[in-house]
This record gives C-alpha cells, structure tokens and sequence, in this order.
C-alpha cells in the first residue's frame, strides 16, 4: 500500500525534530511578500509546514510547499516548490538573490549587463547567477567559504533579506528525502552567513 505524501512528510518531521502543520494558518506570509519568489502570481498557498524554533539563539526554521498560480496566455498554470524559510536576529543580510545561471543571463552579459562574477572562482560564476542591491555587502557576503559551498551544489535558488534568507529549487516539489536534504542545506547556509 502507498503512503500518502502527507505522512511520509509527517514522518519525515518527527526524524528530523520539527513541528508539522499539514495547513498552516502561516502568520508569517507577510514576512515573505518582500522576496522575488512571493511577488509573482496568485492564489498563494503554503501547506505541509515543517518548524522548529529556538528562544535562544532567537531564530525559527520553516519547511513548506508553496503553490501560486499564474497566467500564460489564457492558460492558468500553477507553480509548486518546496521553501526553507529561516528567520534568525543572528543574521544581517544585504538583499540578494542567487538562482542558477541560464543561457539567457550568459546573452545578456554579452550585451553588457552583469551579474556579480568572483574571478577567483570561475566555476561559481558560470554556474549561478547572483545580484544584489549594494554589491560591495554582497562579495563580503559570499566570502570563500560560500562561494566554494555552493560550487559544488547545484540548481539552489537562495534569497536574503536583513534577518530573513530563503532557499528552494524552482517549480521544484520535494519528496520526504529530499527534505532532508533542504533542511541540510539551510543549516549549512545559515551557518555559512551568521
């Protein structure tokens, strides 16, 4: 017998010590709005919420699906991926936004537009594309260890805002496994930034 993805995902909160709310009332949502991720589209939805909090070190983590629909053409297509969403006072990002690096972003370069490239590291500038209101708190950000980290990761879409930081794959729904993996992922992150 299958089981639900609800229950593995249960299961998969237990394991890793996190609260699980299959529907979230999230009072948090307005937290988000100022992200790129939560601009686009409609109908929003956040479901399958994993959380833990900790009082001391003042920060709280967040794993759920987000879902919202857009229009192409006079088609609705809804768009679903799994987010980590960590809010820490340890944290003092500059707004950024990093994603994989696309074809298209290599053509714009060519026509003169530019991401923030690390000459030092090649392999990170080919494969990420990463921009930034105030460049220079950005390369402090992405300090060796960083842009190493993320070298060897691929296809992370990554966004920083003061105390808050976001993490997921694009149109990407995660499985019980890889939640393991995400929550991996924004433990490391966060360490790296902090």
């Amino acid at each position: 017998m299958k089981v639900s993805r609800r229950a593995e995902l249960s299961g998969m909160a237990y394991e890793l010590g996190m609260d699980f709310d299959p529907k979230p009332s999230f009072p948090d949502i307005k937290l988000l709005s100022a992200f790129k991720l939560f601009k686009h589209g409609h109908s929003k939805k956040i479901t399958n919420q994993f959380q833990r909090s900790d009082e001391q070190l003042e920060s709280k983590a967040q794993i759920f699906d987000y879902q919202y629909t857009i229009q192409a053409g006079n088609t609705p297509v809804t768009k679903r991926q799994t987010v980590c969403f960590i809010q820490s006072k340890q944290l003092e990002l500059p707004i950024f936004y990093l994603r994989p690096e696309t074809w298209i972003d290599r053509f714009k370069q060519y026509l003169g537009w530019e991401d923030i490239d690390f000459v030092h590291y090649p392999d990170f500038s080919k494969k990420y594309y990463l921009s930034g209101e105030m460049e220079e708190l950005v390369r402090e950000l992405f300090k060796d260890d960083v842009l190493h980290y993320f070298t060897l990761k691929d296809g992370w879409h990554v966004e920083g805002i003061g105390f808050f930081l976001i993490i997921y794959r694009d149109g990407k729904l995660l499985n019980a496994d890889s939640i393991r993996v995400i929550n991996k992922i924004g433990i490391d992150i966060f360490q790296l930034f902090k």
